[in-house]
């Protein structure tokens, strides 16, 4: 049972977390006051008549905001107990004095309002990684905008003018009365920027600029100037006349005389400025995640933004949001507790009942010195830190941002940065590459391991053959490099001696992740330039209810999904558009459909291989017969061959009827008695990845299907055809010492039943130890047959690594 804590003890442990939290309060409060004198001083603009005296206002403003945000994040809402978080915005409206001021007041609740809607909305339907895919660089520019506003309200806080860009303004800047005003306050900005350089304890800003206004009230009894003086000289900020309490800025909501017509024409720059405070979330709270070792809840931070500038709006403050600097100042200062945020919020709340009088004490220069340092600091990390990391395009598109910000406006140079992202996209987009491989069927065979006849034949008519990769999104800034790169290929087929013309065109959409209309509409271009020459059209690596097979089917180019009736039926031209759901079977249909002229051709074939083996690369003409297939539920027809030798010395002759010299047929005679026969059912595993191996098999009839496991799943590597032999590398090498073998490297299991011929690995043994001549001939022909496989496999292998 837990002891009782007495309220003495209690008393002292409290005292002592509450002792422990000061520094990092007095921090926090000093951070407030500065950034409500700066900040505060520029909600609105100064420089126009009609707010000149609203400075102490927005001060109170920007506190009563702050205090509020400050309560919501440490009372609960945010897992971030010792987080700050303050604001700033500007309005102006047009109509009488009353009308304008009081217009101004409800424009800037309804943004607080709006702000908080939005934020709250995200977070609340878990969107909060939707705000995280705007462009990294746009917000960049945005940055590096608010930077130069900085800059320039730097020059109107502390000169009072209205700056515009004329000569009359140059000259009003470089007078002798207005000069001094701006110039100490920009050099103490650039000796800030110097002490930080060479200091790098969070304590260095807050530090300096109490010792500024300390060495200016240390001065001002050495000259000839009173307070009044300086501030008519305009060294000081003018007192409120008469003096405003806290709550003035309250009094200035009228909603009678409000001009509700003009609230609309506020929307873009409210939607604007909640644009760019919902930015700052993404980018603030991650950051200070990493900074105090936290995992984030986006989602979480977004609700409490949402109520905290609710709340901020109905009471008629300003917006606010978590700033990064201020809370990673504070929680290293030992604020990292709800204790010392809800302290924070407490002093702040007390130095906002005290009322704004103490503006008319304070410096200008310390005001603008710090507006400029801000504004500094923000081009600084826009146009400076970046200038290695973005992109030449992206790069010009934040300084595009920033001078039009500068000279027209900020919603404005915000629109202008999107669209000019949109140019640049299509224009870097449109260089990358999307054509991830070309090459002939010759190159890239399909993994099926056929008689050796077949793959000689296949190893020149697959040049009749061209597959292109695709990848990447296709659009109307891609596309073209796909056109050129086909139109190119059958181009080039159709010139030259050796050239051969291309018959089959495989498009792979395994890499690509969709495409938009007009890429559609190019392939539509594509297909009528291909079926003018006889070209079939294939597309692979495509299902019918994804995204690229919905684009093709709405443009028309759909055909026979995986259907070998539908797929090549004839050797002739049809005009169809074949789809296969990956790049080997669509490879596999094209050489079988190859292969039926091999086979209905045979006596001229023969005739022609008689005159030399370069021939076989000629186009071969039409025919009608279905092509061999491993999917088809009858064997692919065999030559003579097999049929004058008993089994399974036919088989044997069948598979290495080119390979060897003579002998071979007393070879494969000797050999063939150690073969036994096993009939084999749909579903049966002959071996499994991993065994040990135990024999080879020569398949007579049926299909087999070799597969492998890689992450979690099984996937094919190749088929094995009749009059073919597999599982001979296994038993014909050992690894390690001792006689020890290698493991299975496949799964072979039978597809379709059928017959095979087994050489058990005893039998190898003896064979080996009884015929060691007999044994050595036959792993020289195995090897030999095994070659033509191993350099496809090869090939798939590096055609996957790109």
């Amino acid at each position: 049972m837990r002891k009782p804590v007495s309220w003495r003890q209690w008393f002292i442990t409290e005292s002592s977390l509450t002792i422990h939290c000061i520094p990092a309060v007095f921090l926090g409060l000093i951070l407030n006051i500065l950034d409500a004198v700066s900040y505060g001083m520029i909600i609105f603009p100064l420089s126009i008549p009609l707010f000149s005296t609203f400075g102490p206002d927005g001060i109170s403003m920007f506190l009563f905001s702050a205090v509020i945000s400050q309560v919501c994040y440490s009372g609960g809402l945010s897992m971030f107990g010792g987080s700050n978080g303050n604001m700033m915005d500007v309005r102006e409206a047009g109509g009488s004095d009353e009308t304008i001021v009081a217009t101004t007041m409800v424009a800037y609740s309804l943004s607080t309002i709006l702000t908080g809607i939005v934020f709250m909305a995200l977070g609340y339907w878990k969107l909060g990684s939707l705000v995280e895919f705007f462009p990294r660089h746009i917000l960049v520019g945005c940055i590096g905008g608010v930077g130069y506003f900085l800059l320039q309200t730097g020059f109107e806080v502390t000169t009072r003018l209205d700056l515009s860009l004329s000569l009359a303004t140059l000259k009003d800047l470089f007078s002798l009365a207005v000069f001094p005003l701006w110039l100490c306050p920009f050099v103490l900005a650039l000796l800030l920027r110097a002490l930080q350089l060479r200091f790098h304890h969070p304590m260095v800003v807050p530090l300096f600029f109490l010792v500024v206004p300390c060495l200016f009230y240390a001065l001002v009894p050495l000259g000839p100037w009173s307070l009044e003086d300086l501030r008519d000289l305009g060294w000081l900020f003018p007192l409120p006349k008469p003096a405003v309490p806290f709550y003035d800025f309250w009094t200035k909501f009228n909603f009678a005389a409000t001009s509700w017509s003009t609230i609309p024409r506020t929307i873009p720059i409210m939607l604007g400025l909640t644009f760019f405070g919902i930015l700052h979330v993404p980018i603030n709270v991650p950051a200070l995640g990493v900074s105090t070792g936290r995992d984030v809840d986006t989602n979480r931070e977004l609700v409490a933004h949402g109520w905290s500038n609710l709340l901020a709006g109905f009471t008629g403050t300003i917006q606010n949001y978590l700033v990064y600097s201020n809370s990673v100042l504070f929680i290293r200062c030992g604020g990292d507790s709800r204790r010392a945020g809800l302290l924070l919020a407490l002093f702040t709340f007390l130095i906002f009942l005290g009322g704004p009088w103490v503006v008319g004490y304070i410096p200008s220069m310390v005001v603008g010195a710090l507006i400029f340092h801000l504004g500094m600091e923000l081009l600084k990390e826009a146009v400076w830190d970046t200038r290695d990391a973005l992109h030449p395009l992206e790069y010009t598109t934040v300084w595009l941002i920033v001078i039009s910000m500068g000279a027209i406006g900020f919603m404005e140079g915000i629109l202008l940065g999107v669209l000019a992202a949109c140019l640049f996209f299509v224009i870097l987009y449109s260089r990358r590459r999307t054509i991830r491989l070309s090459c002939s069927g010759r190159g890239l065979r399909s993994r099926v391991k056929r008689p050796y006849r077949q793959g000689r034949y296949l190893d020149e008519a697959t040049r009749q053959i061209h597959i292109l990769q695709l990848q990447g999104f296709l659009f109307f800034g891609t596309v073209g490099t796909v056109e050129r790169e086909i139109h190119q290929a059958i181009g080039s087929s159709s010139v030259g001696i050796d050239s051969v013309p291309i018959r089959y065109m495989i498009l792979d959409f395994a890499l690509v992740s969709g495409l938009d209309f007009s890429a559609a509409e190019a392939f539509i271009r594509t297909k009528r330039a291909l079926d003018t020459r006889g070209v079939h059209l294939i597309f692979c690596g495509v299902s019918r209810d994804g995204d690229v097979g919905k684009a093709l089917r709405k443009a028309m180019l759909w055909g026979g999904e995986d259907d070998e009736e539908e797929s090549m039926e004839s050797g002739g031209f049809d005009g169809k558009v074949r789809v296969f759901p990956s790049l080997n079977e669509a490879l596999e249909s094209c050489e079988n459909a190859l292969l039926r002229h091999f086979y209905r051709q045979r006596q001229h074939l023969a005739a022609i291989e008689d005159q030399g083996d370069h021939l076989l690369a000629e186009p071969l003409p039409p025919s009608s017969d279905s092509p061999p297939s491993p999917r088809l539920p009858r064997a692919p027809p065999l030559s003579s061959t097999r049929g004058n030798y008993p089994q399974p010395l036919g088989l044997l002759m069948q598979a290495f009827q080119e390979l060897g010299g003579r002998g071979k047929e007393a070879l494969l005679h000797r050999i063939s008695s150690h073969f036994t026969s096993r009939d084999v059912r749909e579903g049966e595993v002959l071996w499994r990845e991993g065994d040990v191996p135990d024999g080879l098999a020569l398949v007579e009839s049926g299909l087999l299907r070799a597969s492998v496991r890689f992450e979690g799943r099984s996937r094919v590597v190749e088929s094995v055809l009749p009059s073919t032999v597999c599982g001979e590398m296994d038993i014909f090498t050992e690894s390690g010492g001792g006689g020890r073998r290698r493991r299975r490297g496949v799964t072979m299991q039978v597809e379709r039943r059928g017959r095979v011929w087994w050489l058990s690995l005893e039998a190898w043994e003896a064979l080996k130890t009884e015929d060691p001549a007999t044994a050595l001939g036959f792993m020289s022909l195995a090897l030999g047959y095994s070659a033509q496989g191993m350099d496809t496999l090869v090939v798939h292998a590096l055609h996957i690594q790109g």
